[in-house]
């Protein structure tokens, strides 16, 4: 496996499929972790955990995490950052692989979280389904994906996007996998527009310099303010889309 500056075959992995600030992102990743807290259960699959700054918010006593990932790198990364933390352990694993998947399913997780995983993913269907056989009935599926097609611009480009969502089509891909949909909407209204600034209109040329500094202001003074009033309602639309399924 690669390190996580490592590209596999012209795909990246690990830390080029983020701009650095997102690491320390932690207002953004709080917000994030909130739209699952309810759904989350026991024992939790995190797939494609990178470098696991979602993981911070997350991590509860009462809960067992697996974070997985391609990318041995990254793994080695949440393994330092939870070695104080039994309850959190990590593994080069790949879904779409059967004796990977095989050990998934024996493991019984009651919950899987998959957070901008998903489009990097070229056969995303069989990778939905793949989870949905990860879980027993009644587990819960907690996903978060890029939304609408027309914004992939040169920031989904430069990390390894292969799409963004339409809400139909993934409600269609995530029932067709074997679950039940409880929720779709859209998240993060307001950040929308700024990233279609940057991938239809500005267009950097790396994930790294403008896009990062954006980054920085944009979780320290803009998130907490759009979180308290996404709360008070969902947005028509947004930079992402949060779905949540259960196991038929």
């Amino acid at each position: 496996m690669n390190k996580p500056n490592a590209v596999s075959d012209g795909v990246p992995l690990g830390s080029d499929t983020l701009s650095p600030s997102l690491r320390h992102a932690t207002n953004y990743y709080a917000w994030i972790a909130e739209q699952f807290q309810a759904t989350l259960g026991r024992r939790v699959l995190d797939i494609g955990g990178g470098l696991g700054p979602l993981l911070d918010h997350v991590v509860a006593e009462s809960r067992e995490i697996l974070s997985v990932d391609l990318d041995a790198g990254a793994v080695e990364e949440i393994r330092a950052r939870f070695v104080d933390q039994p309850s959190v352990t990590s593994r080069v694993c790949n879904i779409l692989d059967d004796q990977d998947l095989a050990g998934l399913i024996a493991a019984k997780f009651d919950s899987i979280l998959c957070v901008n995983v998903l489009e990097h993913i070229e056969d995303d269907a069989a990778a939905l389904r793949a989870m949905a056989r990860v879980l027993p009935a009644g587990g819960v599926l907690n996903l978060l994906v890029p939304a609408h097609p027309f914004l992939y611009g040169t920031p989904d480009s430069l990390a390894g996007h292969h799409r963004r969502y339409r809400r139909r089509d993934l409600t269609r891909l995530v029932e067709q996998a074997g679950f039940s949909v409880q929720r779709a909407y859209f998240f993060n209204g307001f950040g929308a527009i700024p990233y279609f600034l940057n991938a239809r209109i500005l267009r950097p040329k790396s994930l790294s310099g403008a896009v990062d500094t954006q980054i920085v202001v944009y979780d320290r003074y803009f998130v907490p303010v759009l979180r308290k009033l996404e709360r008070w309602g969902r947005p028509p639309f947004g930079q992402s889309l949060v779905v949540v399924g259960q196991k038929a």
